[in-house]
């Protein structure tokens, strides 16, 4: 897979780990939120009370060069403190999975392994992940937030601001549900234009997860 490729795959999962629902596909009008104080801090108290997370998932990858989105496939495993496990089952199979700051990656039945704290992506990552847990992403020197709202929704637009990151990722957008502040959808724009759009389906919170899951 190339690298750069890669890197979005990574970073978009790092923040799948927030309370999430099935993404509703329909037209939203958005202006700017009118209780910020509010919901930052529902948004942090939703963040942490998320211990595990299990879910299958529904991915398309829009190219600018293709006609057509790539799909993709697979499940998704979280679990604190730093235990993440994401397979891709179609249309090919890679897996990654972060245990503390133990990185293993598959792909074309080779395994490696890397040490988070050597490698500047992933610790990144780590950082990430833990900063969505405590609700701490809005105040993250690493994004510029922006707060919408819509009759049903709240939008967070995460722009990035860490150079490393910008040369992959310019944008990243969650939206919740007002009513229970349930996260349905997250989209990953780069520089290019090209983007990545998530759904998760039948997902499972706060239920237990052995911690084989993490290993390979």
């Amino acid at each position: 897979m190339h690298k750069k490729l890669k890197q979005s795959y990574y970073i978009l999962f790092a923040l799948s780990i927030l309370v999430t629902n099935r993404l509703r596909a329909q037209n939203e009008i958005w202006k700017p939120i009118e209780n910020k104080t509010s919901f930052e801090s529902q948004f942090q108290k939703i963040a942490s009370q998320t211990n595990t997370f299990y879910s299958p998932f529904h991915q398309l990858k829009t190219l600018s060069l293709l006609m057509e989105d790539i799909e993709s496939e697979g499940e998704f495993w979280f679990k604190k403190d730093r235990k993440i496990r994401l397979e891709y089952q179609k249309p090919f199979h890679h897996l990654l999975i972060i245990d503390g700051e133990m990185v293993t990656i598959e792909e074309n039945d080779k395994v490696s392994k890397i040490d988070g704290n050597s490698n500047q992506l992933f610790r990144k990552i780590g950082d990430l992940i833990m900063s969505c847990i405590e609700g701490k992403v809005l105040t993250s020197k690493n994004f510029k937030p922006t707060i919408l709202e819509s009759n049903k929704k709240y939008k967070i637009i995460l722009e990035t601001l860490n150079k490393s990151w910008r040369s992959s990722i310019k944008v990243i957008e969650l939206e919740f549900e007002k009513k229970n502040y349930v996260l349905f959808s997250i989209k990953l724009i780069e520089p290019s234009g090209d983007s990545t759009l998530i759904q998760f389906l039948n997902p499972k919170l706060n239920e237990a997860i052995n911690n084989a899951t993490f290993k390979k």
